[in-house]
């Protein structure tokens, strides 16, 4: 689910934990440290919304896959989103294994910077 920001999604992952994700300005990049090692990346929300959002063949979360669609889109000039607006019911499916090209792009984001996330504590 989007609020506010253009470049900032708001992601509820399959434990219930709410996670903010925005796209750095431009001003602001600088390469973050590489914090996640192919080791911990099962502790990584990344790993876990991509896993819950989608199997090998197809989307199977709307919300989620439609939110992780448009940060990948964000991220590279596609318009799968678009293209896609409900990605579970689309009569052509996401290309089978698109699972791996959406962490290629995420995790290459996080580690050039591009992408932050982290926990987001609703004010309720």
């Amino acid at each position: 689910m989007r609020w506010g920001h253009d470049d900032i999604w708001h992601i509820t992952d399959h434990f219930v934990r709410e996670w903010r994700f925005w796209i750095v300005p431009v001003e602001e990049r600088d390469p973050a440290p590489a914090t996640t090692s192919p080791w911990e990346l099962s502790e990584d929300p990344i790993f876990h919304l991509i896993y819950y959002a989608f199997d090998e063949a197809r989307a199977v979360r709307e919300e989620t896959a439609s939110d992780l669609l448009e940060i990948y889109d964000t991220l590279t000039g596609c318009d799968f989103r678009a293209r896609l607006a409900e990605p579970t019911h689309a009569r052509r499916r996401l290309p089978r294994g698109f699972e791996a090209e959406l962490e290629r792009v995420l995790y290459g984001a996080v580690e050039a910077g591009l992408l932050r996330f982290e926990p987001h504590e609703n004010a309720a």
